[in-house]
């Protein structure tokens, strides 16, 4: 078991470098699952040949294929998961601060990384109840922080296909997580007091951590 995860790990590293350095045709964390539910595979095939029980390894095998498998049905293209055929901005590492609304309205896909999308300073003046901004972000794989604005009403629709999302905002620390979970709706003070929110958030956690965070 140790050695199929620190191959994986040693896999995914790898991916990483050849992604960063573009010459990697293929996305690079369902080429990982990929890669290791095939490692887990051969580590079963020899446990059986040495008449031993697969044990933990099959268990990681049905995990890649329970993330893999919905994951690489909507990432194709005629089922994304939020993202559209926009301008999306790619972010993997670092704080990045958005004022600009159709620059948030694109979207964030996080392939990769622990970024910090940081919305607190986010240009609302155009937003209303009837229209509010609208912010798809697409986690692959990774650690994601979004921070929005306070006092500023707040809804932030999330599904967790393996992972987890935290909502920290109005002194509340509420957490999701699991497997292919059931989209999730979470709401500032101002929204359950009735106001309609000005910034929504449409996030999908392909495998890591999603979270949500007052300024």
């Amino acid at each position: 078991m140790g050695i199929v995860v620190g191959l994986s790990l040693l896999l995914g590293a790898l991916l990483l470098v050849v992604e960063r350095q573009g010459d990697l045709a293929w996305p690079v964390f369902l080429t990982w699952i990929g890669g290791s539910v095939v490692l887990a595979g051969l580590a079963i095939v020899v446990s059986g040949l040495r008449g031993r029980t697969s044990g933990a390894l099959g268990w990681l095998a049905v995990l890649g294929l329970v993330v893999g498998v919905p994951t690489a049905v909507w990432q194709d293209d005629s089922t994304r998961l939020v993202l559209g055929d926009g301008d999306a901005r790619t972010v993997s590492d670092g704080t990045y601060t958005v004022t600009q609304q159709d620059v948030a309205e694109a979207g964030f896909a996080v392939r990769w990384g622990d970024p910090t999308i940081d919305l607190s300073q986010l240009d609302l003046s155009d937003a209303s109840g009837t229209s509010p901004v609208e912010v798809p972000v697409e986690l692959g794989a990774g650690d994601v922080t979004v921070i929005v604005p306070d006092d500023v009403p707040v809804r932030a629709d999330v599904q967790v296909l393996a992972g987890s999302a935290r909502w920290r905002v109005d002194g509340e620390d509420r957490e999701i997580g699991g497997v292919s979970t059931r989209p999730v709706t979470f709401e500032n003070a101002e929204v359950e007091a009735g106001e309609d929110p000005l910034l929504v958030l449409d996030v999908v956690v392909g495998a890591g951590q999603v979270t949500i965070e007052e300024n």
